[in-house]
């Protein structure tokens, strides 16, 4: 009834004309316009600055879809090799493609998706003059209506967030007031909305066992997955998902770590021939970039030889990579370049194609497609899912190696965590043993 009571509110506003532009997303709790011509027809009326109202750098610079890449994508942008852009140019190209990334573009999308939601409610209100800089009566009126949608916490502060975020960047005085308002708007909220969380477990040993033991059922007459075997073909898109919830959880991965691996970040052998022969057998995982990770240093995580065969993970990524034909490609660079993506090697868990008929070897799985992989791994191995999702396979590393007395800043070597950053900096192990400490934490 509040959607339909908006909508009338909107048409008056803006006129029959643009009624069939009118449409709500239906992936937000409050009104959301996902076309913006409504919005812009009346700011202009109203001759208001649509620039700065409607100001949208969500989508990916280039210089984020190149994935480290970055020399020939600049090279591309300024117009091939010599090429020099005029002052006004080059400003440009700085401002649309470099000054974006001060936060990553899934953070850029959320908050102009909230800044829509804000600009929705302000049109109803025949309030868009006094949203941009806010008045904080403005401010107020718009998170009562947000509760009045029943939007909780998290929905809320992603919507401050984006007011706030407009503000900085246009340099505006933020409706929060001075600082530590934000804080106490926060605990009000806390107050009345305070919730226990869906219970989430970590992805533990047991488990990890379990979904390196997964086998492939026995089946009379195979042919083999390259010859149309069903059974084969449908074991081996059940193995990547248990293989890739086991690495992700002794690895301590994010589920992003897992979506952004191409196969030749699989390093067998890697501290064997550094001279480390001790482990020969043992693996490194190349993490190109980590999560607030500005300076791209990545994170290289260690996987060593198990005293049971069945539970040898290095083997069996070796395997996998056999079976599904994933070997690094003629012209990768990825040893010169490890903290760029690879524009010639498959990805190292590609995603299934429809009907399981193939993998997709050309692009990356987007992370919804891994954390699905963990959930599915574990009710593969006969564990209720309702209790897991992506997040438990970092939650499961961790845990195991702290429960196992894996000192807090190695666990953090391995996980990427960025604690006590500055004195990391001077940390330099001189040997890679205490790096293998989180998977020995599993006892395999």
């Amino acid at each position: 009834m509040r959607i339909h009571e908006i909508r009338v509110e909107i048409l008056l506003q803006v006129g029959t004309d643009l009624a069939q532009t009118i449409r709500f997303s239906s992936r937000s709790i409050y009104p959301m316009l996902e076309d913006t011509r409504a919005l812009r027809v009346v700011m202009e009326r109203e001759r208001l600055d649509v620039d700065r109202l409607l100001f949208d750098d969500s989508e990916e610079t280039e210089l984020e879809r190149c994935r480290g890449s970055w020399r020939p994508a600049v090279s591309a942008l300024t117009g091939g090799a010599g090429a020099r852009p005029g002052l006004d140019e080059a400003a440009s190209l700085f401002e649309r493609h470099v000054l974006p990334m001060q936060r990553v573009a899934k953070t850029r999308g959320r908050y102009w998706s909230a800044w829509r939601a804000v600009c929705t409610w302000a049109l109803s209100q025949g309030a868009l003059a006094q949203i941009l800089p806010m008045t904080q009566k403005a401010f107020h009126a718009f998170l009562w209506d947000a509760l009045s949608f029943q939007c909780t916490l998290p929905v809320v502060k992603h919507y401050i967030h984006a007011i706030q975020a407009r503000h900085r960047h246009f340099k505006l005085g933020s409706p929060l007031g001075p600082d530590g308002d934000y804080s106490r708007y926060l605990h009000c909220f806390s107050r009345f909305q305070g919730r226990q969380r869906r219970p989430l477990y970590p992805i533990h040993r047991e488990i990890v066992v379990r979904l390196l033991r997964f086998s492939m059922p026995e089946h009379g007459g195979c042919r083999g997955a390259r010859h149309g075997c069903s059974v084969c073909v449908v074991f081996l898109h059940d193995w990547r998902d248990c293989l890739l919830t086991a690495i992700m959880t002794m690895g301590c991965c994010r589920v992003e770590d897992g979506a952004d691996l191409d196969a030749c970040d699989f390093w067998p052998d890697h501290d064997a021939q550094a001279g480390y022969v001790q482990y020969e057998g043992c693996c490194t995982l190349n993490i190109k970039k980590m999560k607030n990770d500005q300076h791209r240093k990545g994170c290289r995580k260690r996987f060593g030889r198990s005293k049971d065969p069945d539970l040898d993970v290095v083997d069996q990524l070796k395997a996998w990579v056999r079976e599904v034909g994933l070997e690094p490609r003629p012209g990768c660079a990825k040893r010169q370049n490890p903290s760029e993506g690879c524009r010639v090697c498959p990805p190292l868990f590609p995603r299934s194609l429809p009907g399981k008929s193939g993998f997709d070897l050309s692009r990356l799985p987007p992370t919804e497609c891994v954390s699905a992989s963990i959930v599915r791994a574990v009710g593969l191995v006969g564990v209720d899912t309702a209790f897991f999702s992506g997040i438990c396979a970092r939650k499961g590393g961790l845990s195991t190696a702290i429960e196992n007395g894996v000192p807090e800043e190695i666990v953090w070597m391995q996980s990427g965590h960025a604690n006590n950053p500055a004195a990391r900096r001077y940390v330099e192990l001189g040997s890679p043993a205490l790096l293998y400490k989180t998977w020995e934490a599993f006892n395999l």
